[in-house]
């Protein structure tokens, strides 16, 4: 009496729960016998006697191995040959997704919980105008060159042998904002600067720090676009302007400088040292590189210009009104400062 072949099986997982097995006809056979159990031997064994040639087994547990069994019958219910198959259920959806920002470095770290029987994960950000992904085979990766000022989708998907998940349920991050642009610095008047930029997309509100050039360094903190900082004369100042979010700090953007007036003499007086020339002494101020003194009466002008703090004027006439004035330059501002005037005759 012949025994009949077993049937030759195939098997895939089309989804994280269920295995289709799938066989050639078996000659002589009338029906067939097939069986699943998790290959570790937990939990219970499905059975099924069919006259197809195909069986779906569902209800079954994500990313586990189970171990299939099938033999044919002939008419007079005799079994054949047995074939075992061995195949995985695919991974469940990772679950618990969690975004790590780092704004330092514009990447972001992903992680998620464990999903059994997964052996790779692939973790994929998406927005308007990017697609980035990382693969790992553990369950956390790092999502490098994000784009400031974005808002991200993300999916995470884990793999196995039997193919893919379903992606987990979507989750979405921003990344911090750009840095501030088209900033603008004015002297509104002396000792009196205003710093404004324009609005950043994503941002909550701006830190605009001013530091001047002995050191000393205070903060706006704003969720408008502009700020106002008392000045002093004679300072050079260092802007910068940062825009913030959850996410964190905007990338550093262009760092700008701002140079006060410098500041006016105010403690001299002219002296004569003769009958025709006057000198006048002060004391140096911040800011200045060039000082210029000018003698004027009602048809002459007399003038010197120098570094240094001492100018004498010769040739004044006598008996004869002078009005004396001290500027002070620099040459950064590109301008002269009035300062005190003093009358003689």
């Amino acid at each position: 009496m012949q025994v009949l072949a077993a049937p030759i099986l195939i098997a895939s997982s089309p989804s994280f729960d269920s295995i289709v097995v799938s066989w050639r006809a078996v000659y002589m056979a009338v029906g067939f016998f097939v069986s699943i159990m998790r290959a570790d031997g937990l939990g219970s064994m499905l059975k099924e006697n069919t006259t197809n040639t195909s069986l779906v087994f569902s209800r079954l547990d994500p990313g586990t191995l189970y171990t299939i069994k099938a033999h044919a019958w002939d008419a007079s219910g005799i079994p054949g040959d047995d074939f075992t198959y061995n195949q995985r259920t695919r991974p469940h959806a990772p679950a618990d997704i969690q975004v790590a920002f780092d704004s330092g470095a514009l990447q972001a770290v992903i992680s998620c919980m464990p999903a059994e029987g997964a052996l790779s994960y692939v973790m994929a950000a998406h927005s308007g105008t990017s697609d980035l992904n990382c693969s790992t085979t553990s369950s956390s990766c790092t999502i490098p060159f994000l784009e400031c000022g974005s808002e991200y989708s993300l999916s995470v998907i884990a793999s196995n042998e039997a193919g893919s998940s379903i992606p987990a349920e979507a989750v979405t991050f921003k990344t911090v904002p750009c840095a501030p642009e088209r900033i603008t610095i004015e002297e509104v008047q002396p000792g009196n600067l205003s710093v404004s930029w324009s609005n950043v997309d994503l941002s909550d509100y701006y830190v605009v720090f001013v530091k001047s050039d002995d050191g000393l360094e205070v903060h706006c903190n704003t969720s408008q676009s502009q700020c106002h900082f008392q000045s002093d004369c004679g300072f050079t100042y260092f802007i910068s302007v940062f825009a913030y979010n959850r996410a964190g700090q905007s990338p550093l953007g262009d760092i700008f400088n701002h140079t006060t007036a410098p500041c006016c003499p105010s403690d001299f007086n002219p002296v004569f040292v003769t009958s025709d020339t006057v000198q006048i002494v002060w004391s140096p101020v911040r800011g200045a590189e060039m000082y210029e003194t000018k003698a004027v009466d009602r048809s002459n002008k007399l003038l010197c210009n120098d570094t240094a703090t001492i100018c004498t004027l010769s040739a004044l006439q006598c008996n004869t009104h002078y009005n004396i004035t001290v500027y002070s330059f620099s040459e950064i501002r590109g301008s002269l400062e009035q300062t005190v005037m003093s009358t003689f005759d």
